[in-house]
């Protein structure tokens, strides 16, 4: 053996022979495992933050349109209790209102119906308090600096939301929703409004216990200030966030992986009002989550790193560390899998939970209220509250569909008409003298399309069970839907009774049914006309989709 390939080296007191070349060879194999080590578990690292940052994205869009869609349904109910309030003050003077007990005790029942709503306020065109549901007889307040009053004064705003204030007479942080008051030329009578309970959504958005723990705010479009807002205990991430005007949804995220500092942040508006619900990440809550995740890589790294260094266990480490990290990469993705999965089960059944408990409340206020009519002795007072029965039942009837057939937004508008006339007809006594034919084909709407079309097509069929057919007269009614041009749907409700009575003016009528029709044909860009042809005729083209409202 020549001795050109040999070095001495003392080892143990004695000379031994060592070979450099297959030194230097695994001294260069420990650094390069050490490498690929270092950049796999970069790679990890980077992975684990960047699908953190999809999880939040997931969770804002997610939650944001959930909230928005609660926040329309409740207001739309608020709002029909400041139309019912309005109709129940329009026909007497100011000084007789704020001494009425009976109106006091209803407005109060009114209030009483909604957990959100606090109380509901009556001031004249001065602005002067005249009627509250706190007490009777009504503190002394004035509202005429308001926003809520001011808009209203110039012109009828429709349902305006106020901003952040402390109530004057309940010295608690709030919001008021308000309607003005016409007299019957047209003149500013005064306000009516409501104001929100905001523990309400504080209970409520606390209770959603969503990862990472997101911020949850309701925000005025107009100037973007909060009405309420949930987190837990951190600063808001969003304190100078301007909303874009007119956008109806949107995200902002993080710019890249490595921007520490911006939240993920998805906004949505609420249908027909002023009003975003945003739903923040911020950064820190993701990088604690990140941080939290991470450290295991580290210390697989440390290991495996310090298990290379011995030349005579480097194939083996090597070995055992790629086996390790690929069991840990199997179960990473196992684990998201079922994160993932959870989640969604999770956001499943909170839709239909919410939709069993709205269906579970409105058949509880259709007790109440069927309770109430048996107890009163005045006729019109049966039959008004026999159709506020009715009204509830219909939409109580959208939500028993959803709940019922495990479908969460659309609703099947046949099978939902076959029902609600069933219902029709067994409250007004019409079965086996009046004929229901449904040619609408397979037609489903959005729950925000479906609950004022069927609240519509309730008020055109009771009254047609109600008065179409006089004295036992048999008949038939049929309701169509047909497809036009420009995604435009015409409905037609057309009975062949008794008709409509003489002078009939549907843009001119001033019941509530008339109200409702009027105002449910608007949100879906539609005019409503009655016709004799020669029984009664209800048609109305609509398009929820249109900018503006079809022609009759």
């Amino acid at each position: 053996m020549p001795t050109s390939s040999l070095a001495p080296a003392k080892a143990g007191g004695r000379w031994a022979l060592v070979r450099p070349g297959r030194t230097a060879s695994a001294i260069y194999l420990s650094i390069f495992a050490m490498l690929v080590i270092v950049t796999a578990v970069s790679w990890q690292i980077y992975d684990s933050r960047r699908n953190l940052v999809l999880e939040a994205e997931r969770t804002t869009g997610n939650a944001a349109f959930f909230l928005a869609d609660h926040a329309t349904r409740l207001f739309e109910a608020s709002d029909l209790a400041l139309l019912e309030a309005s109709n129940a003050v329009k026909a007497a003077d100011w000084d007789t209102l704020s001494k009425d007990l009976v109106l006091w005790e209803r407005l109060r029942g009114l209030s009483d119906r909604f957990p959100y709503i606090d109380n509901i306020w009556l001031n004249d065109s001065s602005g002067q308090l005249r009627m509250s549901t706190v007490a009777l007889p009504t503190p002394p307040s004035n509202a005429s600096d308001r926003d809520i009053f001011l808009a209203q004064r110039e012109a009828d705003s429709g349902l305006f939301v106020g901003s952040l204030i402390i109530g004057r007479v309940t010295n608690k942080p709030t919001f008021l929703l308000s309607r003005r008051l016409s007299a019957d030329d047209g003149g500013f009578r005064g306000v009516v409004s409501l104001t929100i309970d905001l523990e309400y959504f504080t209970s409520f958005y606390g209770s959603l216990d969503l990862r990472l723990d997101p911020v949850i705010t309701m925000r005025r479009a107009a100037d973007g200030s909060i009405l309420t807002r949930v987190a837990s205990g951190e600063p808001d991430p969003l304190p100078d966030l301007p909303l874009p005007q007119g956008s109806a949804a949107g995200m902002t995220t993080l710019s890249h992986v490595a921007d520490w500092t911006s939240p993920v942040h998805a906004f949505r508006k609420v249908e027909r009002l002023p009003l975003y619900i945003s739903v923040a990440v911020a950064n820190e809550h993701i990088t604690r989550a990140w941080i939290a995740e991470i450290w295991i890589y580290w210390v697989v790294a440390g290991a495996a790193g310090m298990a290379l260094w011995p030349l005579s266990t480097m194939a083996i480490r090597q070995a055992a560390a790629d086996r390790e990290m690929k069991r840990d990469l199997e179960q990473r993705v196992e684990e998201r899998t079922k994160q993932l999965t959870a989640a969604n089960a999770q956001l499943e059944t909170l839709f239909q939970e919410v939709h069993h408990r709205v269906k579970n409340n409105l058949q509880v206020i259709t007790s109440l209220l069927r309770l109430q009519a048996a107890r009163s002795s005045d006729r019109e007072t049966k039959e008004s509250l026999q159709k506020s029965v009715d009204r509830v039942h219909a939409m109580s009837l959208v939500h028993h569909l959803l709940y019922s057939s495990k479908e969460l937004t659309d609703v099947d508008f046949a099978t939902y008409l076959g029902q609600l006339s069933d219902n029709l007809q067994s409250a007004y006594g019409t079965e086996g003298q009046v004929a229901v034919r449904i040619e609408v084909g397979d037609a489903w709407f959005p729950l925000n399309h479906a609950i004022p079309l069927c609240l519509i097509v309730n008020e055109v069929l009771s009254n047609a069970f109600k008065h179409g057919f006089p004295d036992g007269r048999s008949g038939t009614i049929r309701i169509t839907l047909t497809d036009q041009d420009a995604g435009f749907r015409e409905l037609v409700v057309m009975d062949d009774g008794a008709g409509l009575p003489d002078g009939f003016d549907a843009a001119k009528g001033k019941g509530l049914g008339m109200q409702i029709i009027r105002s449910l044909a608007g949100q879906l860009g539609g005019t409503p006309t009655f016709e004799n042809s020669p029984g009664a005729t209800f048609r109305m083209r609509f398009n929820p989709d249109s900018e503006t409202p079809a022609s009759p």
